[in-house]
């Protein structure tokens, strides 16, 4: 017989719940345990918590045998296949968590089921507030029986999903997902993530009804000259331009940016716009500068090339201009412009 309470009721378990709110209100209401060596290899058909002591997030199962026959040796971290359990595992030892036997000694399997999703809800184990993903009371069919062969329990259990191509927004149904991975040339534990609501997508696939964030589009243009053609190309896609000429991505941006004058055989003929960063820089245009050592005045037209000119660098000269430092080697200011207003 099971040691539970059938009566008792469900209070609020929606997901806004704190996982050890729901699970100290249990506790006190069931005066269940942890469980001993002797628990976990004696009492059968039981359902179990396994519970991370360190955010109270835990995982409801349920077995016909015991803990220990269920998870050889009671070893659970080394037979689990809950992908949210081996995912914390990566970053917490098993000594973090605990057992619990909330019920044992349930005679039917249909009991069984009802019970697993009822202590599910009770403390709250669903993701993301715990470890179980789908619904509690679907998975783990009892074969064996006489009654349903394994071949007819597979099927019953078998589910179609439904995945869109963010391409083209084509829909395509999956019943069988690891042959469908295959044929599709993706990987099937990314898909299962995204089936499971873990990840927005996967491989250029999303779930039908997710709302995806727009990209901004890159407006950037490049004009591009080929040194030994002299033909000149013009780029929108940095990334696709150089896989298809097999040229190396990093090096080719830093002649974009100006860092290189070449770059497998090509220059940098035009650049795009000025970018907000450009224009932030030409904002002290004007700003006039005394250095007090040599007794010489000058204006700022580009930070980069009056830098060039002295050489200092950059950062110093901003912390002056921002009035972080009062001067830089030598240099004070005299009168300085932001944005075509002058402050003495």
């Amino acid at each position: 017989m099971s040691n539970i309470n059938n009566s008792s009721p469900l209070w609020d378990s929606s997901p806004n719940s704190i996982p050890k709110d729901s699970f100290l209100a249990a506790k006190a209401i069931f005066n269940f345990k942890e469980a001993s060596e002797k628990d976990l290899s004696t009492k059968r058909r039981i359902i179990y918590l396994i519970q991370n002591q360190y955010d109270y997030k835990g995982y409801v199962g349920k077995s016909i045998h015991s803990f220990k026959d269920r998870y050889t040796n009671g070893k659970w971290w080394h037979y689990t296949t809950n992908i949210l359990l081996l995912r914390t595992l990566r970053f917490q030892r098993p000594e973090g968590f605990k057992i619990f036997i909330l019920e044992y000694g349930i005679e039917f399997n249909n009991v069984l089921r009802t019970h697993e999703t009822y202590w599910a809800e009770l403390l709250n184990t669903y993701a993301p507030n715990g470890y179980n993903i789908r619904e509690c009371g679907e998975g783990g069919e009892f074969f064996g029986e006489g009654k349903i062969s394994k071949e007819k329990g597979m099927m019953k259990l078998r589910k179609k999903y439904q995945l869109k191509r963010i391409k083209d927004e084509k829909i395509f149904t999956i019943e069988y997902l690891s042959k469908w991975c295959q044929e599709m040339g993706l990987k099937c534990n990314s898909i299962r993530n995204l089936l499971c609501g873990i990840i927005l997508t996967s491989q250029g696939f999303c779930l039908p009804n997710s709302i995806l964030p727009k990209k901004p589009k890159n407006c950037k243009t490049y004009l591009v000259k080929n040194i030994k053609t002299d033909e000149i190309i013009t780029i929108d896609h940095v990334s696709k331009f150089c896989k298809e000429n097999n040229i190396d991505p990093s090096a080719f941006r830093c002649m974009l940016c100006g860092k290189h004058k070449t770059s497998h055989g090509y220059t940098l003929t035009l650049r795009p716009e000025k970018s907000k960063k450009q224009i932030y820089k030409s904002k002290y245009k004007g700003t006039v500068l005394f250095n007090s050592i040599t007794k010489e005045e000058n204006f700022i037209n580009l930070i980069s090339e009056f830098c060039e000119i002295y050489s200092m660098s950059e950062r110093s000269l901003y912390a002056l201009l921002r009035k972080e430092k009062n001067q830089c080697m030598g240099w004070v200011i005299k009168t300085l412009i932001i944005k075509s207003q002058i402050i003495n």
